[in-house]
């Protein structure tokens, strides 16, 4: 049996690719929305290394990560609503919600999920800021054993 690659999968099977979700046929925008109050307060308060907003980390689908450190793949995803039946919460926004974290996850990505309750802890920014520390403490040291 021969295995083939996800992007030959999509070319040879397209309906069948489709219907799995490989294939993302919507028209989205590509153009990132206006960051929510809650991205705002998040901003206010990170004073960690710089952070990318709104980065799309899938290579085929738009998905995207609220904030992103690129070198160290760590993200963070602020979640609203979550007190009254928000997207993140209902059953069809959750499911796509964990799909979208497992694809991150998959693609070697650490993603920190936030509710507005963690934008009050220090603790939270202190716990991103060491991901970030130690991811990159660990690529550089990689990098070294490889040279």
């Amino acid at each position: 049996m021969k295995h083939m690659t996800v992007p030959e999968f999509i070319r040879k099977y397209p309906k069948q690719a489709r219907e799995q979700g490989l294939i993302d046929d919507r028209k989205r925008s590509t153009v990132p929305s206006a960051p929510s109050k809650l991205e705002e307060r998040f901003e206010m308060r990170w004073h960690g290394p710089a952070l990318v907003k709104q980065h799309v980390f899938h290579p085929t689908r738009q998905w995207r990560l609220d904030f992103a450190h690129l070198a160290s793949k760590v993200g963070i995803e602020i979640h609203g609503g979550v007190w009254r039946s928000g997207r993140h919460t209902r059953g069809s926004g959750f499911v796509k919600d964990r799909q979208k974290m497992n694809a991150a996850i998959s693609l070697g990505w650490r993603v920190f999920e936030l509710t507005d309750k963690d934008l009050n802890k220090p603790e939270t920014f202190e716990m991103i800021e060491e991901a970030i520390r130690s991811a990159s403490i660990f690529t550089k040291h990689s990098q070294e054993n490889h040279a």
